[in-house]
């Protein structure tokens, strides 16, 4: 718990919220720092790594499982906008994933946690995040490659949660921790529509 709350905080620090500007014109390079140039997309990252390993606890199948479904879902969400798709008020579903993932990290406080609704939750948020990443490139910037860029960004975001999340598997007051954590993730979702 003392290592998780500083880091979290060292999120919140970053001046931008939301809007990323990808300054690079080396496809993979920008998708490589562009999930770490605002909070949002990090901070939704480490929480469902902290998810997965909590949720997981031991059977390390089910944070494989997650991972996988975190890239195709950002490669989906991707897909939807290099296709033209446009979703409105895409924003206000960035602050929505942010109190999703509040609500998957305090699942692990379950006795028999619901893999299925984590990976629904993962898949939705991945989507959305994959989605706004690549609306968010300019045309100079080659998609695919950024967007690879952007899951080998994002999975690697993804295993630090999930040693975050390990260190607190041990720990005599997990629940509590689950609970906190996942409210924090609640609160700055609040904090943020307003």
């Amino acid at each position: 718990m003392k290592i998780i709350f500083p880091l979290l905080g060292l999120l919140l620090a970053s001046p931008t919220a939301f809007a990323h500007v990808v300054e690079s014109h080396s496809g993979i390079a920008s998708g490589l720092l562009h999930p770490l140039t605002g909070w949002d997309h990090a901070l939704v990252m480490i929480g469902i790594g902290i998810a997965a390993a909590v949720n997981a606890k031991s059977n390390a199948k089910i944070r494989e499982y997650i991972a996988a479904t975190l890239v195709l879902a950002l490669l989906v969400g991707s897909g939807v906008a290099s296709g033209g798709w446009v979703i409105k008020a895409f924003e206000s579903l960035i602050t929505l994933s942010i109190v999703i993932t509040g609500v998957v990290v305090m699942l692990g406080l379950l006795k028999k946690p619901l893999e299925k609704v984590t990976y629904m939750c993962t898949a939705a948020i991945a989507m959305v995040h994959g989605y706004t990443h690549l609306i968010e490139t300019p045309h100079s910037v080659g998609s695919m490659p950024f967007i690879i860029g952007v899951c080998i960004s994002s999975i690697a975001i993804y295993y630090f949660g999930v040693a975050l999340g390990k260190l607190t598997l041990h720990h005599s007051n997990i629940k509590k921790i689950s609970m906190v954590v996942g409210s924090m993730y609640l609160l700055i979702g609040a904090l943020v529509s307003i």
